[in-house]
Formats: structure tokens, C-alpha cells, sequence
């Protein structure tokens, strides 16, 4: 009986230590080019994605928030995808890079994949799938067998082999069998979309270890842990503050929570309140957002600006398909965000660490690592599903052991998770 021969992981991905340039920041939220160079670039593409439309929402909103929206009718996921920003431009890219990381997500050339079981593959570093928090319904088991990829991964400075259906979107294989995009990010650069996939999981793992306490922390046998609500007057963000300002102006109120996690990036929850939205005057509507980087206020700004997006996403009523539940949030979820109406926030809105912080993008990606090392997570795992007829770079970033969107999607909670209600 001839047995199977190895795979070599660096075989199945192009990216390793040389794919990540030492790019330097060039715009104020942390890109490798300038948005007018980015769109010259993605403007001749739209065509062969096809992203058939690109269009601003501010009209629709009464709020005139940087809002837009880019329309993929062949798309196997969302057909509609948002963008935000602090500008018209910012949010316009924000759309498409959206709709680009989608479509490239959808499927891995044949070269990029290989089959067999885990059981067989593990010894070919084959990254164990039980480590992830599989749905109760997946189909995955260590005999049975499926498609793998490569990975790279930052923290080991090795490559790996992950299930290809924790990298593409949708999945197939049934492994996770519903919608998921958390850890996908586009970008000018690898290291670009990199850090920005990294900042998306460490704020959904914060959100969800939030929202998992929230529900199901029972106060009778320990008190409730108090809210962090910032105070907003302490912002000193130019951009957060003129939101501030157009939110308060418009009579809706916002409130900041601060949920950085034991990783220990910033990551702030914007809450938006409007008791006079369309058809539902006189009640509570609220709109969140979330925000992580390792600088305070650029987390923040993305923070409020996503809430302000989800406003606008309501009115236009434009997104098409989404991750999670139709029935909105959770009531016990509700009932805490509602409290923080009720008063506005008090703590400082906190400074940027000296050093933690820097214009070089990679640098920025290293030090995001070094910090999930130093939490406890032990594989942080890149693998590439960049279109070849597209060149614009895109990732899936997967790391064991991080909490996926609580009560959005169907992932089993993490240790960490269940040790916060004990």
C-alpha cells in the first residue's frame, strides 16, 4: 500500500516573510497610498470583479454622513457592500475594497489546495480545526476528508495547513456552514490588509466577550462589572470630534465604550441614539459600531463612523444579507446599551502608549503579534485569497483560540469567554 506522500504548507500559499514590504503610512487613517492612488487603481478593475455600481448614500440620510455603497449582482454572499470613512473618497474605497475582498474570498485557484484527512495531514503541520470553535453542526471530523491551504503565521514565523474553509467565504465543505468574514481584509499592501484583518478579530473577540457577559453573567453571585463609558468631551480626535459635533447638532446622542481586552489594544464601541428615526419617533433606536487600533483615536473614529454606516445602512435598507440574526440584538444586550443613555460617559478617553505606535505598517503588524503572543495565543495564521486576475492584495487572517461574533454567528464560545461568568 503506497502511502500518502507529505505536504509542505509553503507549497499551497505565496505569501511568507518576504511578501510583507515595510510600507509607510501615508494617510491619516493608516494606508499605504493616498485614496486618489488607490482608486486610479481599483477604477479600471471594477469591470472584471464586477462591482456594477458605486454609489453614495449620503442623499438618502438626513445625517449626510460619508456613507457609500458598491453593488456585486454575481456575488455568492452579500451583493451589497458598505463603505465608511471620514471622507466622501475614504468611504467610496471603503465600499469597494469591500466588495473586492469578497468576491476574491468566493474560491482558491487549484494549486492552492490539497485533500486528506486531518488525522493523515497532521503530520505535515495541518493546524488542528478543533481549535478554532466549530458551530455544534459542522461537519468536520478528524477522519474525514476535506480541502486544506496554506497558511503563514506571523507568530511562529512558520507555515501551517488550515481547512480551506476557514479561508474561503462562502464555505463549502460544511466545516463552517454558514456565512462568516471575520479576519478578511483588503489592502494596497500585504501588510496593509493584513493589520486591518488583525484589528477586525481582536475587536470582534473584545465585542464578544462583552456581549457573551453581558448575557449571561447571573449577578446573583457576583456583582455586575461597571460599563467603561468614555466621556466624550475628552476625545481630541479632530475627526471624532467633528461627528460629535454633526451627532449632537441633529439631536442624536452618542455614547463611547471602551471594551479593550486582555490583549490590550484599543478597542471602543460607538453607541448612536435617535428617538426620532423614520417610523419609529418617540422610541430608542440605536445603531452600534466598533472600532480597534493600536492608536486610540484612529479605533475610535472607526468606531463612530461604523454607527453613523449602520444608520445610513437602516434608511437606504441596502444590505442585502448579513452574518447574523434578523431579530437584532439580544434583549439583554439591549437593556445594557440602553442603560448608557441614561448618563453620559466618565472615564478619560485614554492616551496612545509611547512606542507602541508606528508610521511602518509591518512594524504595526509585528507589534500587533507580539501582543497576541503575550495574551496566551500561540498561532496567528495568514493565508492569501487574492484574486490572480485582480492583484489587489487580500487576506484571511484565522487565529485559534479568539472569540468569534457572539450570537452572530454559530461559533462555540471560547475558554476565555466562559471564565468571564464564573
Amino acid at each position: 500500500m503506497r502511502r500518502n506522500m507529505p505536504i509542505a504548507p509553503e507549497r499551497l500559499t505565496s505569501l511568507g516573510p518576504r511578501s510583507f514590504a515595510r510600507d509607510v503610512e501615508v494617510t491619516r487613517a493608516g494606508h499605504a497610498r493616498e485614496f486618489e492612488e488607490t482608486w486610479a487603481t481599483l477604477e479600471p478593475l471594477l469591470p472584471q470583479i464586477p462591482i456594477t455600481r458605486v454609489y453614495d448614500t449620503a442623499p438618502m440620510d438626513y445625517l449626510d454622513f460619508p456613507v457609500w455603497q458598491a453593488v456585486t449582482p454575481l456575488a455568492k454572499d452579500l451583493t451589497v457592500h458598505g463603505g465608511k470613512g471620514t471622507s466622501k473618497m475614504a468611504a467610496k474605497l471603503s465600499a469597494v475594497m469591500e466588495a473586492i475582498e469578497r468576491a476574491s474570498a468566493e474560491e482558491l485557484p487549484n494549486w492552492r489546495v490539497a485533500r486528506g484527512s486531518y488525522n493523515q495531514l497532521a503530520c505535515a503541520d495541518a493546524v488542528d480545526p478543533s481549535k478554532f470553535s466549530l458551530p455544534l453542526d459542522t461537519s468536520y471530523h478528524p477522519d474525514a476528508t476535506f480541502s486544506w491551504t496554506g497558511a503563514y503565521d506571523l507568530i511562529g514565523n512558520s507555515y501551517a495547513l488550515v481547512p480551506t474553509d476557514l479561508v474561503v467565504n462562502p464555505a463549502v465543505e460544511g466545516i463552517v456552514p454558514r456565512i462568516e468574514t471575520n479576519g478578511l481584509a483588503s489592502g494596497n499592501t500585504y501588510s496593509e490588509a493584513t493589520l486591518h484583518a488583525l484589528y477586525e478579530l481582536i475587536e470582534r473577540d473584545a465585542v464578544s466577550q462583552e456581549d457573551f457577559y453581558t448575557i449571561h453573567h447571573d449577578p446573583a453571585f457576583s456583582p455586575r462589572r461597571p460599563l467603561r463609558s468614555i466621556d466624550i468631551d475628552t476625545i481630541t480626535a479632530e475627526a471624532a470630534k467633528e461627528f460629535i459635533k454633526k451627532l449632537g447638532k441633529e439631536g442624536l446622542v452618542l455614547r463611547v465604550q471602551d471594551l479593550t481586552s486582555a490583549i490590550g489594544i484599543p478597542v471602543f464601541r460607538a453607541i448612536v441614539i435617535n428617538q426620532n428615526f423614520f417610523g419609529r419617533e418617540g422610541e430608542m433606536s440605536i445603531f452600534t459600531g466598533e472600532g480597534c487600533d493600536l492608536d486610540p483615536s484612529r479605533a475610535v473614529v472607526r468606531a463612530i463612523t461604523e454607527a453613523c454606516q449602520a444608520h445610513s445602512s437602516v434608511v437606504t435598507g441596502a444590505r442585502d444579507t448579513f452574518e447574523h440574526s434578523a431579530h437584532g440584538q439580544r434583549p439583554a444586550t439591549q437593556k445594557r446599551l440602553t442603560s448608557l443613555y441614561s448618563k453620559p460617559g466618565s472615564l478619560p478617553f485614554p492616551q496612545a502608549k509611547r512606542g507602541g505606535i508606528s508610521s511602518n505598517i509591518l512594524g504595526n503588524v509585528q507589534t500587533v503579534s507580539n501582543l497576541l503572543r503575550g495574551a496566551g495565543l500561540e498561532q496567528c495564521l495568514v493565508s492569501e485569497v487574492t484574486r490572480e486576475d485582480l492583484g489587489i492584495p487580500v487576506v484571511r487572517v484565522i487565529i485559534p483560540g479568539i472569540a468569534f461574533p457572539y450570537g452572530k454567528v454559530a461559533r462555540t464560545p471560547t475558554l476565555s469567554m466562559l471564565e468571564s461568568v464564573i
